[in-house]
């Protein structure tokens, strides 16, 4: 959603309260809902089985709606919520004793037959499963939504677009159009962000080019398609980045031979969670630092 557009959702929000003030003052005491759904009376709660999705609950700044997770659910730090996950699949007994006002699932970890379980036993469900920048914003609002916390992520999605926008600028300024590899792996078996991948699309927005390997998440990448698209800079998980540049096979590409290997934490690297602006600002840094040769 363009700043514009959030803008227009703040001061419509903003008209709301002022709207709703003058009834109140007026004596009217009936409701009239103008559009949309009517959010639940009290405070919603949350079952997320998608970390990526939980960090965005906690973006709202409204962690105690989060009522439960997955053991893999492990930002941001001060999470209380229940496990409620034999392993990856869903404890259908666990979320029924919790009786979540939403379950939140990641459509590429839960399969269809497991999400119907969750509809059958009455629960509303929302699917987590962006694959570009405009469905990240999209499903981020809807799950702000299911807990009032619109204005937060607003927030949050500025600072985003800021990261994009200002490593866009400085790469432009440095003329130059980098080739960069997410990468995560060692030992000559790697994975790389799929071209129809949210982190491609981030990429490209910043003016980057990225692998060109098909797919939307992090695919596996041949030694041979690595060496031939030679990228100049390589982004890849904590740890992972000397085993990369100790790799034999890797040895004539660019970023290896400059020492271009730069490492994030595997957990930004890796979701589409709450901590877009950094992978947005890793990604930004990497490029332009291939751009200017440093």
């Amino acid at each position: 959603m363009p700043n514009m557009t959030r803008r227009a959702l703040m001061k419509s929000l903003a008209g709301a309260a002022i709207l709703a003030l003058t009834l109140f003052a007026g004596g009217c005491v009936e409701q009239e809902i103008i559009g949309g759904v009517p959010r639940k009376e009290g405070t919603p709660t949350i079952i997320s089985l998608a970390p990526s999705a939980t960090e965005v609950v906690g973006k709202t700044l409204n962690n105690g709606s989060l009522v439960g997770r997955t053991a893999d659910c492990n930002f941001p730090m001060n999470l209380r919520a229940s496990v409620v996950t034999n392993g990856i699949a869903p404890d259908f007994e666990k979320i029924t004793e919790l009786q979540p006002s939403f379950v939140i699932y990641d459509a590429a970890l839960i399969g269809e037959q497991q999400a119907a379980k969750i509809k059958e036993l009455g629960f509303e469900t929302i699917a987590y499963d962006p694959n570009n920048l405009e469905e990240y914003r999209a499903q981020a609002f809807q799950v702000a939504k299911a807990i009032g916390g619109e204005l937060n992520v607003s927030e949050y999605l500025d600072k985003v677009d800021e990261r994009i926008e200002a490593g866009r600028a400085a790469l432009e300024t440095a003329g130059n159009k980098p080739r960069i590899a997410l990468l995560i792996g060692a030992g000559g078996s790697y994975l790389g962000a799929g071209q129809e991948s949210l982190w491609a699309d981030l990429v490209k927005r910043i003016g980057g080019e990225t692998l060109p390997v098909k797919g939307t998440a992090y695919m596996p990448v041949s030694l041979e398609g690595l060496v031939a698209f030679n990228p100049g800079v390589i982004l890849t998980g904590k740890e992972q980045g000397a085993g990369i540049l100790a790799d034999p096979q890797l040895a004539s590409i660019e970023a290896v031979r400059t020492r271009r290997v730069y490492e994030i934490e595997e957990d930004i690297l890796v979701r589409r969670g709450g901590r877009m602006e950094m992978m947005a600002e890793a990604i930004s840094t990497a490029l332009i630092k291939a751009a200017r040769g440093s």
